[in-house]
C-alpha cells in the first residue's frame, strides 16, 4: 500500500520541477507599483515592514466577517476529513464485502474538479450583479444543497450511496475557489499571500481535528457510527452553511460601514466640510 502514495506523489515532483523551469514573475507596472508601494508622504505605510507587517497582517484578519468565514471554512474542510477518515470503516461494517475503490478512486477526482471550477464560475457571475458579498451567497446555498446528498450517502445503501457522492462533490466542493476567493477580496494587497497561509493553516489544523470527535458522538448514539456520520458530515455542511450567511451578512454591513466612513476621512484629510446627507446645510 505504501506504493500508493509514491506513485501518488511522483507527479507533483514532475509538475514542481516544470513550473521551477517555465514559470517567470510578471514585471509589474508602474501602476501596481504605485497601488503596492508607500510614497515617503504616506502617514500609514501600505506596505510595512518586519513586526509591523505581521501586525497588519493580523490585524486584518480580526475582521469580524474574515472570522466568521474562515470559521465556516475550518468546519466545512472538517466534513471533508471526517468522511475521508471513516469512509472504509463505514462501508466495512454496514456493507461488508462492497469495494469502495471502484467508485472512490474517481468521484473526488472528478466530481472535486469539477466543483470547484462550477464554483469559481457561478460566483464570479453573481458578484457581477449583486456584488462582493454575494460570492459568499454561493457558499450557503452550494452547501445546503448538497447536505442532502452528503446525507443519502451515509443512509442509502451502495451502489446508491456512491451515487449520491457525485453530486455531493460536484456541489459541495464549490467551497473551495470560492472562500479562497473572497479571504484574498477582502484583505489588503500587501497581505493577501499571507492571509492564504494563515486561512489554510487554520482550516486544516481545525477541521483536520474533527475526525476526533467521531468516537464520541459515536459513544453518545450506542455505538452508531451511522450516526456520529450524520452528525460530523452532512450536519458540518449545514451548520457551515449558517457560518457563512453569518459572515455574509456581517460583510454586507462592513461595506456599507465603509462606504459611508471613507468618504468622511476623504473629506476631513481636504480640509472640506464633511456633507453628512443631501437635506443638511452649512452653518
Amino acid at each position: 500500500w505504501r506504493w500508493v502514495f509514491i506513485i501518488s506523489g511522483i507527479p507533483g515532483f514532475v509538475l514542481g520541477i516544470l513550473m521551477l523551469i517555465t514559470v517567470r514573475e510578471p514585471q509589474r507596472n508602474d501602476l501596481s507599483k504605485r497601488q503596492d508601494e508607500p510614497t515617503s508622504e504616506d502617514a500609514d505605510p501600505e506596505a510595512p515592514t518586519g513586526c509591523r507587517r505581521v501586525g497588519k497582517v493580523l490585524k486584518a484578519f480580526l475582521k469580524p466577517s474574515l472570522m466568521i468565514l474562515i470559521i465556516a471554512g475550518a468546519f466545512r474542510n472538517g466534513a471533508g476529513y471526517v468522511w475521508a477518515y471513516n469512509l472504509q470503516l463505514y462501508f466495512e461494517t454496514y456493507y461488508p464485502g462492497v469495494s469502495t475503490g471502484e467508485w472512490m478512486s474517481w468521484v473526488p477526482l472528478v466530481g472535486g474538479s469539477l466543483g470547484s471550477v462550477f464554483g469559481g464560475i457561478v460566483s464570479d457571475l453573481v458578484i457581477k450583479r449583486r456584488g462582493q458579498y454575494s460570492r459568499i451567497g454561493v457558499l450557503v446555498v452550494s452547501q445546503l444543497l448538497a447536505a442532502p446528498f452528503a446525507l443519502g450517502s451515509v443512509l442509502i445503501e451502495p451502489p446508491y450511496a456512491f451515487i449520491m457522492q457525485i453530486p455531493t462533490y460536484i456541489i459541495g466542493e464549490a467551497w473551495v475557489s470560492v472562500t479562497l476567493a473572497v479571504v484574498v477580496e477582502v484583505v489588503p494587497p500587501y497581505a493577501k499571500t499571507s492571509a492564504i497561509a494563515v486561512y489554510l493553516f487554520i482550516i486544516s489544523n481545525i477541521g483536520g481535528n474533527l475526525p476526533l470527535l467521531v468516537p464520541a458522538i459515536q459513544t453518545v448514539a450506542n455505538d452508531s457510527l451511522r450516526i456520529a456520520l450524520c452528525v460530523l458530515y452532512p450536519g458540518l455542511y449545514v451548520f457551515a452553511s449558517v457560518l457563512f450567511l453569518i459572515s455574509m451578512i456581517v460583510l454586507k454591513i462592513e461595506m456599507r460601514s465603509q462606504e459611508v466612513y471613507v468618504p468622511l476621512l476623504t473629506e476631513r484629510a481636504q480640509g472640506v466640510t464633511p456633507s453628512y446627507g443631501s437635506g443638511d446645510k452649512e452653518e
